[in-house]
């Protein structure tokens, strides 16, 4: 084997191939690289755009909750009030019965007294 020197023209030469080459290398693994990146990000953008969808939808749920449960509370609240009117209606309807009830006893006792009265005048 014939050996040969090598210069430093030579050794800067294989040098600088060496480097073109892993930059080659290194230029492929990282397009690989950044292809998966944007799919990943494609997926990211994708699962965005779905809670973006939920996130809309569970205000969506969320405004006809309150909306409902401020229309029963209101439903309650005038039940609430028809129950008082009641109330209040029936404890006047038994005072109001009970002095009828009386003046009618009062009236009952007057025509006793009177029909006794008319049978011992006819006896």
């Amino acid at each position: 084997m014939i050996k040969k020197k090598i210069t430093l023209d030579d050794l800067a030469a294989m040098t600088q191939a060496g480097f073109i080459e892993m930059g080659e290398r290194f230029s492929k693994r990282f397009d690989g690289i950044d292809q998966r990146f944007d799919g990943v990000d494609k997926k990211i953008d994708g699962l965005d755009k779905k809670i973006d969808g939920v996130d809309k939808k569970i205000e969506s749920v969320k405004t006809a909750m309150h909306d409902e449960f401020r229309r029963v509370h209101e439903e309650i609240n005038d039940i609430r009030e028809k129950l008082d009117q009641l109330s209040k209606r029936t404890d006047e309807d038994t005072r109001v019965v009970s002095a009828e009830i009386l003046k009618l006893k009062k009236r009952i006792e007057i025509l006793e007294k009177q029909f006794k009265q008319l049978k011992s005048a006819r006896a």
